[in-house]
């Protein structure tokens, strides 16, 4: 039997002009990607039920444990032209289906614009020091997920939450830990996200990196809360009985 020329199997178009080009078609079917990588800047998208949803800019930074992310930078050099680097960012609890999606459409945006961005992949916690330094060092790990229902929303009743800020190895991360009292210790701060007030807590051996990134992120949530809630470095009782009545 003749062995077959691999001229007359479609074998010699992959990564061809015309292979491009009807990826780039394919991938341009994506609503998503319309906007995406017009301008310098970052821009994110969640993967939900096997599709990719915008992230509202206000949120950037902030990551949940249980979602798949595709993270898209933007760079304008001196002569004006963009270079492009996809980030395809992995929750610790994010499931295989989530994953595998983020996946494939990292490769799709990649297509949109005819291969020339990098590809990188990034896992929770163990973040390159360039996408950290998207977000200039600081990140915020948050419980849940989209399969979880969270959606981003305060509720009516507010549900409070404890955000622990510490450096390690040069990234300053804000991580959502359980209420209690018994994760508050000297050696980081921390951001309780109460009801009536958003208290910062310094603890006695925490860098100033840590007490910086703790303030921001206080006044994040303040602005989040439209003024519901003002961020105080006084702790008083009631934080103390915050945190004990949810131990």
């Amino acid at each position: 039997m003749a062995a077959e020329d691999w001229r007359d199997s479609n074998v010699g178009a992959v990564g061809s002009d015309e292979d491009k080009a009807t990826r780039k078609m394919a991938a341009e079917k994506e609503p998503a990607w319309r906007e995406a990588g017009t301008k310098p800047g970052i821009q994110i998208w969640r993967v939900e039920y096997f599709h990719v949803v915008p992230v509202d800019p206000a949120s950037h930074g902030q990551f949940h444990k249980g979602d798949s992310y595709i993270v898209l930078h933007s760079d304008e050099a001196a002569d004006g032209k963009l270079s492009r680097t996809i980030y395809f960012y992995m929750g610790t609890e994010s499931s295989a289906d989530e994953k595998g999606t983020a996946a494939y459409k990292t490769v799709e945006l990649d297509d949109f614009f005819g291969g020339e961005p990098k590809q990188v992949r990034e896992e929770m916690g163990k973040e390159s020091p360039a996408f950290a330094a998207l977000f200039s060092g600081s990140l915020t790990y948050l419980d849940g997920g989209v399969d979880s229902g969270f959606r981003h929303v305060v509720p009516e009743g507010h549900d409070t939450k404890l955000y622990q800020i510490r450096k390690v190895k040069g990234k300053t991360s804000v991580i959502q830990v359980p209420v209690k009292k018994d994760m508050v210790t000297d050696a980081d701060s921390f951001v309780l996200d109460a009801p009536g007030k958003i208290y910062v807590y310094d603890g006695s051996n925490s860098s100033p990196f840590e007490k910086q990134a703790a303030n921001r992120h206080a006044e994040h949530l303040e602005s989040l809360r439209s003024g519901r809630a003002q961020a105080t470095h006084d702790i008083d009782d009631a934080f103390w009985t915050l945190l004990t009545a949810a131990a």
